[in-house]
């Protein structure tokens, strides 16, 4: 759309430090933790949308005050400690366990991969997307509405960060509020590197998907 999301990686924070608290102190069921971590990714993205639509903000200075306060809410939940990876329970087992052959987690990825690249490419939300990023100006004269689309884009980008961010608790069977410090660089990086244009309008999630696993291969042979 021709913006860009700051707050991904505090979203995956505070998403991480609110599911870990929940299964520590509740035992909460393995999918009930990760739907409590989408819920929360949700309203996070979807607070990012409002103040890019409702208050005017541009995307990169509304998420760049939205990442300092989340990140802040990290802290602040956790009490600035990290939840033990010996209380999780069975949510550790989640990324340990393997559905017809491969890893649980490796089948959430396929699933969103597959889900976005059908909306992406042969939707009608998918085309309007690129639409409203090729040119903003032209999709609304053209009669779609920029806000909602804004307003969906991040909303589902806080839903994927929240996603993660719950996964990432039973992948390292920890959560600590500095999960993904600095690291929104490398998310910008990979869809760069995959073929996503800063200006809007351009870009693939099969190109997304192909620009994190070369950043992923990089950094893990280095």
């Amino acid at each position: 759309t021709g913006g860009i999301d700051l707050s991904v990686g505090c979203t995956y924070a505070i998403t991480g430090i609110v599911v870990a608290s929940c299964t520590v102190n509740y035992g909460m069921n393995p999918f009930l933790a990760i739907l409590v971590g989408i819920v929360i990714g949700a309203v996070l993205g979807a607070f990012n949308g409002f103040l890019i639509n409702q208050l005017k903000l541009q995307p990169f200075i509304a998420t760049l005050g939205t990442m300092s306060l989340y990140r802040g809410l990290a802290y602040v939940i956790s009490n600035s400690e990290w939840a033990s990876a010996e209380n999780l329970g069975t949510f550790k087992n989640f990324a340990l366990g393997k559905t017809l052959g491969l890893n649980n987690v490796i089948w959430v990825t396929i699933i969103c991969y597959v889900i976005f690249f059908v909306v992406m490419k042969w939707t009608k939300v998918g085309r309007m997307v690129y639409a409203v990023g090729s040119n903003r100006e032209a999709a609304a004269i053209s009669g779609i509405n920029t806000k909602k689309i804004d307003l969906l884009v991040y909303t589902v980008m806080g839903i994927l960060a929240g996603l993660c961010g719950a996964l990432a608790v039973s992948v390292y069977a920890s959560a600590q509020p500095n999960m993904l410090y600095a690291k929104e660089m490398d998310v910008i990086a990979a869809c760069v590197i995959g073929g996503v244009s800063m200006s809007g309008g351009r870009g693939t999630v099969s190109g997304a998907l192909l620009g994190s696993l070369i950043l992923a291969i990089i950094a893990k042979a280095l």
